[in-house]
């Protein structure tokens, strides 16, 4: 575990060593070829790279590191004058490089850059490590077929193109092996004795051991009409005989990197999130660690999810994309959006726990809110083949003031769990609305969930909702998740001043209640988040304050899409010259900038002439707390939307201010 510093400057060679031997040993180079040479010899965990170096080329170094074998893996971190970074940075990640940092060094910044290239770095190892280890205990391929010369044919193919091979002649036999083998693929016979394909398949797919197994059904021409069946059981793939060997090996080598690319995934999720259990941890004791932990999670989590769902939306919003590679990127979009949901949790949790989350309060129909949580949960019930019953009480023109957000989040979590620890019978919503005993403006709404589930021992409630507590703990436990949803769901509520109650019986079902007071209001259709017509955006011209150049980019095409002209700044100042020589609509700004930030600028701009301080800004942040929220009203931005953008959210915005700025 070492770092290794390739500079010709001894002040930042000194500087960076000062810095980090901290934490890590830390070796120098003063030129190209000690600096290769040493890269070779001691494997570091990380090198920071001068490019700018008056006897060498950095890119050169980091371009030489790179083709060999042994240091391709290295994370390599680029330390660029402060008026190029953007540029050194968007080359130096085409040639490999892990980030970029300006000089002067910033010690906070080149900590948290270099922690982040050695855990990444780690991650990457460890993945390479359990794939070597599942190859070895695991076969490539299970075939399951009673005929054996089409076993023997498929056996012969696919090991010839390079897969470890099993078979079973019966789909019990298949089910044993799945279990016990952990197959990375099976392919399924469709017509067998006693068990056929189909069946088989529904088993496998009912049992969380092999759930996650992909099953490419194989069969005669004949019954290919029965290819809707194969995909409803829970198959991912129907091949027909004869066999067309080419096609075969090309399908069984999609859905084998598919099946690599899902568990490389979940492989991240559980690093980070045993990395965020770790860190919540060590915050118990202190609140400046717990201030300094939502400040760098919120930014340093928040800003590459941004970049990564950004791409994602755009790309599955364009008639370019293929309607095959659309469901691939449906499938990447839900799997970030559960990351960004899991981070989203922890921090709302984290500041609720800390005393600082701060609850808003605008106008929502309730009976569409409702809507919303039957239409997904009717989805992802079907999913587990369960029944989902849903009875509101609830007239379609309620109107309430509340956080809908939130409570939208706490509704969702008990439904969401419901379906979770089920594997069959009936999920039921039921939710009313009644009279508060205490206060006339006020209804109290009852949301309650019951389901046939498995249950929860009487000794075991106690603990549902302590943090990171389940009931199944050890490692054959049948259920993921972080164990913060219960606990999240009470902590929200007790700040509505509403209350959850659950009672429970062991492999019988649960059921979930909460009650929580709303305040009654008149309909309010001039809400930011309603529909709005789009508005004309001919010679309208948008100004896009943002440091990181990804973020930009997926800012600048999504913008570019819906109409605007786009002009882009890297920092407050960079902002105010734009918008001295520019007519500019409107305004997505960052508010963590170098040089001069957000709030700053802001300011400034709303000190200026007439023209430029009524334009309306839009925060666009990776900082989503409520002092960051209250931070931006007080600077005068008009509006805040949190990073990951939802872009659906931001369109919404967009034809909200410049259809408000053309009135005015």
């Amino acid at each position: 575990m070492s770092i290794l510093i390739i500079s010709d400057s001894k002040s930042d060679r000194d500087l960076i060593s000062a810095i980090l031997s901290v934490n890590y040993p830390v070796y120098s180079a003063k030129s190209a070829i000690s600096g290769i040479e040493l890269a070779h010899q001691l494997i570091p965990e990380t090198i920071v790279i001068d490019i700018h170096s008056d006897e060498f080329d950095g890119f050169s170094i980091l371009q030489s590191i790179k083709q060999r074998q042994d240091t391709k893996s290295i994370p390599i971190i680029l330390l660029s004058d402060e008026c190029a970074v953007i540029a050194n940075t968007v080359k130096g990640l085409k040639l490999g490089a892990f980030d970029c940092l300006a000089n002067p060094i910033d010690d906070a910044l080149l900590s948290i850059k270099v922690d982040a290239a050695i855990h990444a770095r780690r991650l990457e190892l460890e993945l390479i490590h359990s794939k070597e280890l599942a190859k070895e205990r695991h076969p490539d391929i299970l075939i399951v077929d009673d005929a054996a010369e089409m076993v023997m044919l498929l056996e012969r193919t696919l090991t010839d193109a390079g897969y470890k091979v099993k078979s079973a002649s019966s789909g019990n036999q298949a089910i044993a092996l799945a279990q016990d083998l952990q197959p990375q693929l099976i392919l399924m016979d469709v017509l067998m004795p006693g068990l056929n394909g189909f069946d088989t398949c529904r088993r496998l797919k009912s049992n969380p051991r092999t759930e996650a197994i992909p099953v490419v059904f194989v069969t005669s021409e004949d019954i290919s009409s029965a290819e809707e069946e194969g995909f409803s059981a829970g198959g991912v793939d129907y091949i027909t005989k004869p066999i067309n060997v080419p096609l075969l090996v090309a399908r069984i080598k999609i859905h084998m990197q598919l099946k690599m690319y899902q568990d490389s995934l979940e492989a991240v999720v559980k690093q980070r999130t045993k990395a965020l259990r770790q860190s919540l941890e060590k915050l118990s004791n202190s609140n400046q660690i717990k201030d300094d932990f939502l400040t760098i999670i919120n930014h340093e989590l928040r800003t590459p999810l941004n970049g990564a769902q950004g791409a994602l939306y755009l790309l599955q919003h364009s008639d370019k994309i293929p309607s095959e590679e659309k469901e691939l990127l449906a499938t990447a979009d839900r799997s970030l959006s559960d990351l960004c949901n899991l981070v989203e949790n922890i921090l709302i949790l984290t500041e609720a726990f800390a005393g600082t989350l701060k609850l808003e309060s605008h106008t929502f129909s309730l009976s569409k809110l409702l809507s919303n949580i039957q239409e997904e949960g009717e989805k992802c019930a079907q999913n587990k083949s369960l029944t989902f019953s849903t009875d509101f009480d609830i007239a379609e023109n309620d109107c309430f003031l509340a956080d809908s957000a939130q409570l939208s989040r706490i509704l969702w979590h008990l439904v969401d769990n419901a379906i979770k620890f089920s594997h069959h019978g009936n999920i039921t919503i039921k939710a009313n609305l009644s009279e508060h005993p205490h206060h006339d403006e006020l209804l109290n709404l009852s949301f309650t969930v019951t389901d046939e589930g498995i249950g929860i021992n009487a000794e075991k409630l106690q603990i549902i909702f302590k943090l990171f507590q389940q009931l199944e703990s050890n490692s054959t436990r049948r259920f993921g998740g972080l164990g913060v949803g219960l606990p999240f769901c009470r902590a929200l509520l007790f700040l509505m001043n509403g209350e959850i109650n659950v009672s429970s019986e062991e492999d019988h079902g649960t059921t979930v209640s909460i009650d929580v007071p709303l305040r009654k209001c008149e309909e309010n259709n001039t809400n930011v988040s309603q529909p709005q017509d789009k508005s004309d955006t001919s010679n309208k011209a948008i100004l896009i304050v943002e440091d990181n150049p990804v973020n930009q980019l997926v800012e600048r095409k999504f913008c570019e899409r819906y109409g605007l002209s786009v002009i882009t700044a890297a920092n407050g100042e960079e902002a105010i010259v734009a918008l001295e020589n520019n007519r500019i609509d409107i305004i997505l700004m960052d508010c963590q900038m170098p040089i001069m930030d957000g709030f700053e600028a802001t300011k400034i701009i709303r000190q200026s002439r007439e023209e430029i301080r009524k334009v309306p800004i839009i925060a666009v942040t990776a900082n989503s707390t409520t002092l960051d929220r209250t931070l931006c009203e007080e600077a005068g931005m008009n509006d805040y939307t949190p990073k990951p953008i939802d872009f659906d959210e931001l369109t919404l915005k967009l034809n909200y201010w410049l259809t408000k700025k053309n009135h005015n």
